[in-house]
């Protein structure tokens, strides 16, 4: 499908006229004409506003081999799978802040409450307990998904339950979260070793985020990706580029995160900035060869 074709299917689904179009992107109304007719097209930073105001992907505007999605249906599951991901995200980034509380808690913490307020010490491998919040949390979110896109009577309803579910996993995070704070409420961190597990848990966003730029969820959003001129207009080289980064962004991202728990009286900015630069350097790297080899 050529550009003018889905811009002008884009800017229909909207609802915008073209002299819509034209007075936010403060130009004449004759130049969106002219790109609706396949005369000429907008410069790059055109399509970027264009995308804004359409909210699509460039992908969606530029990519010829990728078809035009305007039906509600189409959007839906795409929202469902947006709501699927950040859920999936919330619950890696859950259990690894609960495996990050072994590093920093001391060999025994609070394990019980009776009912007049009395603690009892117990193991600090208890704590392991907090990732059972988040187990339930990923079989409620994977079986809803499962189950939607299977059943026929689920999915006019699959962003309603997906949504529903992640706050359901909120609410099971935010559970864990206290009855943490709760069993390790008397330790006291020194101020390395607190910036560390800052560190570590910066980390372990990182290390939850980047698996979902790969290309096989992130279709070139405007958020997530290796985002370059390169990349941008080419879907081969978003899906090479992307793939790689995806993976080696989330296993640097890994790696920081146990060095920073290990060792965590360590200066916390070597492992920071190590694992950041470690992740970076071979998609750098990765992106500039198959760039190199696409100019020969």
């Amino acid at each position: 499908m050529k550009f003018s074709d889905k811009l002008k299917a884009l800017r229909e689904a909207k609802g915008y006229t073209q002299e819509e179009i034209a007075s936010r992107l403060s130009i004449a109304r004759q130049s969106v004409s002219k790109w609706e007719q396949g005369i000429n097209e907008p410069d790059f930073e055109t399509v970027k506003r264009l995308c804004v105001i359409l909210d699509c992907s460039i992908a969606d505007l530029i990519d010829s081999d990728k078809e035009v999605v305007t039906s509600a249906e189409v959007k839906q599951e795409r929202r469902a799978k947006k709501v699927f991901i950040i859920s999936l995200i919330l619950l890696s980034l859950g259990a690894l802040l609960a495996i990050a509380l072994l590093f920093v808690a001391t060999p025994e913490i609070v394990s019980h409450f009776d009912g007049k307020g009395n603690e009892t010490l117990g193991s600090k491998y208890t704590l392991l307990i907090n990732l059972v919040p988040v187990a339930l949390g990923v079989i409620l979110t994977i079986s809803s998904r499962i189950y939607g896109k299977k059943s026929k009577k689920y999915s006019s309803y699959k962003l309603m339950v997906q949504s529903i579910a992640l706050g359901v996993d909120i609410v099971l995070i935010a559970v864990a979260t206290v009855l943490s704070i709760l069993m390790i409420k008397d330790h006291n961190l020194g101020a390395t070793a607190l910036m560390n597990l800052l560190v570590a848990g910066t980390l372990a966003l990182i290390a939850s985020v980047a698996p979902f730029t790969h290309p096989h969820f992130n279709s070139r959003n405007p958020l997530f990706g290796f985002r370059s001129n390169f990349t941008l207009f080419s879907d081969r080289a978003w899906k090479k580029v992307n793939s790689f980064s995806s993976i080696a962004i989330a296993l640097s991202a890994l790696l920081g995160y146990v060095l920073a728990l290990i060792f965590i009286d360590w200066d916390f900015a070597v492992v920071f900035i190590s694992s950041i630069l470690l992740g970076i350097i071979p998609c750098l790297v990765y992106h500039e060869v198959l760039r190199s080899k696409k100019g020969d």
